[in-house]
Parts: C-alpha cells; sequence; structure tokens
C-alpha cells in the first residue's frame, strides 16, 4: 500500500470582526474580498486595512450590492456605516442597513 502524509485540515482564520453599533463606522483599505464557506452556505467578506490593522468585515446583501455598484476592489479605501435595522418597504421583514462611500482616486 501506498504510504501518505497527511496534514490537518483546520479551519481558516480571518481578522477580528467588526461588530458595529447602529451608527458606527469603518474606514479603511481594502485589502482582500472573498467568498467563504461557512457552516455549508457561502457569505462574502471583505478585509480592511484600518491604521495598519486588519479587520473583516462580513458583507450582508446591502454593503455586496453597494461595493459593485460603485465597482469598490482591493486596494480602494472605503467607509462603511452600519445604520441600523430598518423594515423593508416591500414586505414585513427587517435587515441591517448600511451606507458605503469610496474614495475617489487622484488622476
Amino acid at each position: 500500500m501506498t504510504d501518505y502524509k497527511f496534514e490537518e485540515v483546520v479551519d481558516e482564520e480571518y481578522p477580528e470582526a467588526w461588530n458595529p453599533q447602529p451608527e458606527e463606522a469603518i474606514a479603511g483599505e481594502v485589502v482582500e474580498c472573498r467568498k467563504v464557506e461557512v457552516d455549508g452556505r457561502y457569505a462574502r467578506l471583505v478585509v480592511l486595512d484600518v491604521d495598519g490593522e486588519n479587520v473583516t468585515v462580513w458583507c450582508s446583501t446591502v454593503i455586496a450590492t453597494r461595493f459593485k455598484k460603485a465597482g469598490v476592489r482591493v486596494g480602494d479605501v472605503v467607509k462603511i456605516q452600519y445604520v441600523g435595522r430598518v423594515k423593508s418597504t416591500t414586505s414585513e421583514f427587517y435587515y441591517k442597513n448600511f451606507k458605503v462611500w469610496v474614495a475617489k482616486r487622484e488622476a
């Protein structure tokens, strides 16, 4: 029988996650954007460099949609503000709302 070398499979580690309170904001340079599997489901995350420290921002649909609309990519500087829980105008559900700003690059 062939000899195998086994390596332990461990969960990936992410930088400490941002856990905002209503009206709290975070700003930094986008270091990484990726999709990860968590408990059998896929989630999106962004890693920001905030004053030299990497911080994970788990992307809600609101954040992901605003990033896509603005064309955010690695190297961009963004600010994300948690507005709070808001009732949907089309259903009875509530969702976490965020505002997103992107710093414009100088030409």
